[in-house]
């Protein structure tokens, strides 16, 4: 039965892969996160390397932040991961370091892709927003502030 209920994860409409001289330059999509909504709730679930396009190495969540808080970190090259927020709205600004755009998470049934080292900055539009981020690699080491070196 459980079966019918489940969404499998689909494209939505925002995809870039865009290329120059034949490399891509960024890549990032965001995708619907399997959802099940009833009158008991929402359950929004992900598989790694069967969801998403690789094994999650590790699974980190940032909270506790205050509204309009900025944290930023990169993404190391061979990394890959999925952003999602189960709580609140943060905006995404993502750069390849020739172009900036921006992605809005506020529903948990949706992810963000990153792939092929990108700067993200993220900015905190509802204070107490919680953003999970999984990634492809080990965990690196993190400064003072929590952000990844």
């Amino acid at each position: 039965a459980w079966n019918r209920i489940l969404i499998s994860v689909h494209s939505l409409e925002i995809k870039k892969d865009k290329t120059v001289n034949g490399s891509v330059i960024m890549k990032y999509e965001v995708i619907n996160i399997r959802t099940i909504e009833n009158e008991f709730g929402g359950l929004s679930f992900f598989e790694g390397e069967h969801d998403i396009p690789f094994a999650i190495k590790h699974l980190c969540c940032i909270y506790k932040t205050d509204e309009e808080r900025k944290r930023t970190f990169y993404t190391d090259a061979a990394s890959q991961l999925l952003m999602f927020c189960p709580y609140g709205e943060v905006e995404v600004i993502v750069n390849d370091g020739l172009q900036q755009e921006s992605i809005m998470l506020d529903n948990p049934a949706i992810g963000l892709l990153l792939q092929n080292g990108m700067w993200e900055k993220l900015n905190w539009r509802k204070e107490k927003s919680v953003v999970c981020v999984a990634v492809s690699e080990l965990l690196k080491e993190c400064n003072v502030e929590g952000e990844l070196v």
